[in-house]
């Protein structure tokens, strides 16, 4: 689906910017109108985002939508000339096209314990997720980790959906992560499913590059599950 010439807040010019938040240093938070992908969208999914013509076409995680104002939210971390390009937008100016929503949504449960590790950007990735299951009524907590307090991401939002622990690499905020060491997770206390995923939609279990995890616990201790979790930060790093 291509969210094109829908209606009159679209624009001729394309998708218009209705704010651009800056959340940390490099990372901005964009509301753009895009009702047709907003009123579709599930959390997991994606946008091909494409400044102008022949700019490069960007894949983005849907951090947010709202089905009646016809809008979604990206976050962007300015990382090269592209998404330098696109933090820079100001409110009312335009993105020429928006394509989606891409990719299979995110597989959910409706009860237990469901514990979100996100780091960095990646937590724009995961706030979807995780804000779904605490509508679903499922026991929500949040190991956010980021470099250091002011690289932190929706920590305000995560905490609004149940217990948030946060963690940084030079311990300016939370637990100090490069101190939390690779020890991995202890067998026979519990079983731990991992899914990454990453901006561009895809899962892997081998979470190399910076993905944002979330684990979901069955036959375990609630304070097992999350102490795991908090021991596998670093993978989201």
């Amino acid at each position: 689906m291509t969210d094109q010439d829908t209606t009159s807040v679209t624009g001729p010019s394309g998708h218009l910017v209705i704010a651009n938040t800056q959340l940390s240093p490099d990372v901005h938070r964009l509301v753009l109108a895009a009702p047709r992908v907003a009123s579709v969208c599930l959390p997991g999914q994606f946008v091909i985002v494409r400044l102008g013509d022949g700019a490069e076409r960007i894949p983005l995680t849907i951090a947010e939508s709202d089905t009646d104002a016809g809008s979604i939210v990206l976050v962007i971390q300015a990382v090269g000339k592209s998404t330098r390009d696109l933090v820079a937008l100001s409110a009312g100016d335009h993105i020429h096209d928006i394509a989606g929503p891409l990719g299979h949504p995110s597989d959910l449960v409706a009860d237990g314990l469901v514990v979100c590790v996100a780091g960095g950007v990646g937590a724009a990735v995961v706030y979807p997720i995780a804000r779904r299951l605490a509508e679903l009524g499922v026991d929500v907590v949040t190991v956010l980790g980021a470099r250091n307090e002011a690289s932190l991401v929706y920590a305000d939002e995560f905490a609004a959906l149940g217990e948030l622990i946060t963690c940084t690499d030079d311990g300016t905020a939370g637990r100090n992560a490069l101190r939390l060491g690779r020890r991995g997770m202890p067998a026979g206390r519990y079983r731990l499913t991992l899914v990454a995923t990453d901006a561009g939609g895809k899962r892997s279990n081998r979470a190399r590059r910076r993905f944002s995890l979330v684990a979901t616990t069955a036959r375990k201790s609630r304070s097992a599950a999350i102490d795991a979790a908090i021991r596998s930060v670093e993978l989201a790093f």
